[in-house]
């Protein structure tokens, strides 16, 4: 079997269990906690996304881009490891500065106390070097760290999650998973030996930030319309119609994340396609769009139709309001799916990162306007009609950008 084959049966049983698991726990959670907790849970992790997204910094698209180029070089992959590590090592601990700061100027100390026990995700990530698996193409190492840790810690929220006061133990269950997998990630790596200490200066941690910081001001935008709407919410109406939200938006996402399995194994290959010449990078891309585009749609339609049986199901009678939210989420499945085509298997990989960071901005600002003000009015069902609009735009968008840099002509 060859390494991208490997690879793919990786990542499919990775991100399986990726989903599957928080699936198995998502209906104990909503009726045990209430849709009141269950909103403040959705808060937590909202805000949690965006403190691993700023750790982040974009490495996971930058970083994996450099050790791709740089394979057979063990020397500089190193290089590039300690790097990264030290850049998101110290973004995690700014990260931790922004909670205790926010602590001093809150009194909602429930949320407070929540939000420090979230950041124990955050450091798990400077741990699991998604980027450097996915350079070397070795998603096996991966899929072992990640569904290990889950399986794990699975049993936990079953025990000590008996009712709504105990939110911060299913906070704390769904942190520290990542961290158990950054742990068994880091032995994984010593056990392979490729990975040596090479020292790093302040400059060459600097450059590494500066070779990153446009996919990550992408990245933070697009976060603003697609993880910022249960804050939003929280702000203008109510920890019920957050906890309604997120139930919804977990729903659609784990059926998404299921589709965008492969993402993490396909963009590195892409971009090795690319570099060995455009016309096998673009029928690679063009396989990836009918399968994965064809896919999204059936998706998004089974969603819709089946939106009233999903949420009863996994979420509870409670959540009964929940369904038109997810009706009107349903379409994203597609919408994302072909977004992230464009945006990562084509700008990206071509070197249009203007044109993949200026969209991003200009579509969050929009969707931070529209969805204040549609949530004062509508509540939860405002927020996902303003994500479903902002993501319309971004498709047009994106294809009339294909259009003028006349890669129409060359992906058909």
């Amino acid at each position: 079997m060859s390494v991208f084959k490997r690879n793919i049966l990786s990542v499919i049983v990775m991100q399986g269990g990726n989903y599957i698991v928080p699936l198995i726990v998502l209906p104990y959670l909503t009726r045990v906690l209430g849709v009141s907790s269950y909103g403040i849970f959705g808060v937590v992790f909202a805000v949690s996304q965006y403190l691993i997204l700023f750790t982040d910094f974009g490495f996971n698209l930058t970083s994996t881009k450099r050790i791709v180029e740089a394979q057979g070089n063990n020397e500089k992959i190193s290089k590039i490891f300690f790097e990264t590590i030290y850049c998101k090592l110290t973004l995690s601990i700014l990260s931790l500065l922004f909670i205790v700061i926010y602590g001093f100027f809150t009194q909602d100390d429930k949320l407070y106390l929540a939000l420090l026990v979230s950041w124990i995700q955050v450091l798990g990530t400077v741990l699991l070097p998604v980027w450097y698996f996915q350079g070397i193409e070795k998603m096996s190492f991966l899929t072992i760290a990640i569904i290990s840790s889950k399986i794990i810690l699975l049993p936990f929220f079953f025990f000590f999650v008996k009712s709504s006061e105990d939110l911060n133990f299913a906070i704390f269950f769904q942190s520290i998973s990542m961290l158990v997998a950054g742990l068994i990630s880091l032995a994984l790596i010593i056990k392979n030996g490729k990975i040596k200490f090479v020292p790093v200066n302040i400059k060459e941690i600097i450059n590494t930030y500066i070779d990153s910081y446009q996919i990550y001001i992408a990245s933070l935008a697009i976060s603003l319309y697609t993880v910022s709407n249960p804050i939003i919410i929280n702000i203008f109406s109510t920890h019920e119609e957050v906890g309604l939200y997120a139930g919804a938006d977990r729903i659609k996402a784990a059926i998404l994340g299921l589709v965008l399995v492969l993402s993490s194994v396909l963009y590195p290959r892409v971009n090795a396609l690319f570099a060995e010449s455009r016309k096998k990078g673009f029928a690679f891309v063009r396989k990836i769009l009918i399968l994965q585009g064809g896919t999204t749609i059936l998706l998004s339609v089974l969603v819709f139709v089946f939106s009233r049986f999903l949420v009863e199901i996994i979420l509870g009678k409670q959540y009964i309001d929940a369904i038109l939210i997810l009706k009107i989420l349903s379409p994203l499945i597609a919408l994302i799916g072909f977004s992230v085509i464009i945006g990562n298997y084509i700008l990206l990989p071509l070197g249009y990162k203007k044109e993949y960071v200026v969209l991003p901005i200009l579509t969050a600002i929009g969707h931070i306007i529209a969805a204040s003000i549609l949530t004062m009015y509508f509540g939860a069902v405002g927020a996902a009609i303003s994500i479903v609009g902002v993501e319309v735009i971004t498709i047009i968008v994106f294809v009339f950008i294909l259009y003028q840099k006349n890669l129409l002509k060359e992906l058909w």
